[in-house]
């Protein structure tokens, strides 16, 4: 293989696996991160260049995403060839980070999957299979993690700079944590309530449980601005409730669940142990 420039290339899978790990707290920032991740590589820029034709010459919605006329659900028929996969992620990507396509209402038309969340679905239809197509040409580990190249590159500045080894040794090693804070836990309920929120005025039926909802969604906000734990996770869970027949919503409420569920378990230790145990 020709030579290439590794740390770019390693910054690309880490990007991947950091919204492959599910501790993100927005879905259209952890995608830009990777198409960012792709521009600054102008290995992977050739690779797709070299792989695929112009992009605009695939029309994903013929070939791929199609609507079923009696069911009016969405499908979704990927190629089995690599070179054709890898164009159509880069053009599905394209238009999700450009805001051509809606991302909301993306997921909730192709990616509804009874065992999967629609975020879930599409990291799996999508994100992972990316991943593995350039981690695999660049023949790059496809499990590496940033927490894996921070790592590295201390034990090669140590190696480098034999004298500073013996000033750190007493220092305590660090990792920025991935877990977010109370802080970044309440902007992306926010963020979440305002999609229910714009989702629930399109609704045309069950009228009384959009009201509902709408009244414990502002209860939610409300409970943010005190970070009153209890009252936002019984707010979750009447939300939760109240939302059974309204199905427009639904994915947004197990995001919610999903991520009160992460913060808790956070904030009780396990996720300093998972770290221990990994260690």
């Amino acid at each position: 293989m020709e030579e290439f420039d590794k740390a770019q290339v390693e910054k690309f899978v880490a990007s991947c696996n950091d919204m492959l790990s599910g501790k993100f707290l927005d879905i259209k920032k952890a995608l830009s991160n990777i198409v960012d991740s792709v521009a600054d590589s102008d290995d992977i820029l050739s690779f797709i260049a070299e792989s695929v034709p112009s992009l605009e010459d695939i029309d994903i919605y013929e070939s791929v995403f199609t609507i079923d006329p009696k069911t009016k659900v969405g499908k979704i028929a990927l190629p089995s060839d690599e070179k054709e996969r890898l164009g159509i992620t880069t053009k599905v990507f394209s238009e999700l980070t450009s805001g051509k396509l809606n991302f909301t209402k993306f997921l909730e038309t192709y990616f509804k999957n009874p065992s999967l969340s629609p975020t879930q679905s599409f990291l799996e239809k999508f994100v992972k299979p990316f991943r593995d197509i350039i981690s695999k040409h660049f023949q790059i580990n496809e499990a590496l993690t940033f927490k894996d190249i921070d790592k590295a590159q201390k034990v090669s500045f140590k190696e480098e700079n034999k004298p500073m080894e013996e000033q750190e040794e007493d220092e305590e090693e660090t990792f920025e944590e991935t877990l977010p804070g109370m802080s970044d836990v309440k902007k992306e309920i926010e963020r979440i309530v305002g999609e229910m929120q714009a989702s629930l005025k399109f609704e045309r039926k069950h009228q009384d449980e959009v009201e509902d909802v709408d009244m414990m969604l502002n209860g939610l906000l409300k409970a943010c601005e005190s970070d009153d734990l209890l009252i936002i996770n019984a707010l979750i869970l009447g939300i939760k409730h109240a939302t059974k027949k309204v199905k427009s919503v639904k994915y947004l409420v197990s995001d919610l669940e999903e991520l009160m569920y992460d913060y808790c378990d956070y904030l009780a230790g396990n996720h300093d142990e998972q770290v221990e145990a990994e260690e």
